[in-house]
């Protein structure tokens, strides 16, 4: 699947409805809620997939966590990209990239990746890739 920063990944978009997404994938899910801190937030783990779909008050997308699958940014796989490579891609195409030891965001693309390796293993791999709506972060911010 393709990402289209701040619009879609593959077939699935950010202006897809929760009930939209569980049809358009139609495989069996859990539901549950994740809260962090105060915040709280509605989600379907796709099991079969490894994919989790996170969802507003009103059903929006907020966001798609994929543990698994070929997600595309730039013809890169993503998901099969050492994650040195994908901090020299992502400070490459973005001035303002955010890099903690084992992760790395770009609010320009709407793109996070996480890492359970050791970030300095030039074989670490992403567990996961985070593709967020625009203005997601902005109440942690």
């Amino acid at each position: 699947m393709r990402i289209e920063p701040y619009k879609s990944v593959g077939e699935l978009l950010f202006s897809d409805s929760r009930q939209t997404i569980r049809k358009k994938l139609n495989v069996r899910f859990e539901a549950g809620v994740k809260s962090f801190g105060k915040i709280s937030e509605r989600y379907d783990y796709f099991i079969d997939l490894g994919l989790t779909v996170f969802y507003d008050k009103n059903d929006g997308v907020n966001a798609f966590d994929f543990f698994e699958g070929d997600i595309f940014f730039h013809d890169i796989n993503l998901l099969k990209t050492p994650f040195n490579k994908l901090i020299q891609l992502f400070t490459d195409l973005d001035l303002d990239v955010v890099i903690s030891y084992a992760e790395i965001t770009s609010y320009k693309y709407g793109i996070g990746f996480y890492t359970t390796d050791d970030v300095n293993d030039p074989m670490a791999m992403p567990i996961r890739v985070f593709i967020f709506k625009n203005g997601y972060y902005d109440i942690l911010l």
